[in-house]
């Protein structure tokens, strides 16, 4: 999602009782740029959005709208590979046989060419990852993410 020309748009992830924005301001109008291409699809339990939100800590990124994705507690293990004639997207989630352990691990890896004429040699890796610890009186959440992608055009 780029907010861009007018159109600013915030992003937050819901990560226990707080929320990480995850949007940045892309052009000297302020406006902001966000991208959901950070999650493993598996790893999301919702999404909510506002459709006129203000955020007064980020500045005016949210005055059209706000996305609030959440995190499942629990990820049920899969392994999926899916692909066609132009492209390849394999994912897994690894989680505890135990529903008392709420932690789980997710990857997703993309190859390919897009649906363009001209052949992106697109690499995409990604991982999401969530614990929760619980010691007594607080609950504490870590959620880890990491995206790294390349593309090269062919002419």
């Amino acid at each position: 999602m780029a907010g861009d020309h007018g159109e600013p748009i915030a992003q937050y992830i819901a990560v226990g009782g707080y929320l990480v924005a995850n949007n940045l301001s892309a052009n000297a109008h302020g406006n902001g740029y966000a991208d959901p291409n950070i999650y493993v699809s598996g790893a999301l339990g919702s999404v909510t959005t506002d459709g006129g939100a203000f955020n007064v800590l980020e500045g005016n990124h949210a005055l059209n709208l706000a996305a609030t994705y959440g995190l499942r507690p629990q990820l049920n293990r899969f392994l999926t590979l899916t692909g066609d004639d132009r492209d390849a997207d394999f994912a897994a989630g690894f989680s505890p046989t135990n529903p008392a352990k709420r932690e789980w691990l997710a990857v997703d890896a993309n190859y390919g060419n897009g649906l363009m004429k001209r052949l992106e040699h697109r690499k995409q890796f990604k991982w999401n990852a969530l614990r929760v610890l619980d010691p007594g009186k607080h609950e504490i959440t870590l959620f880890s993410l990491g995206y790294w992608a390349s593309r090269m055009r062919v002419t």
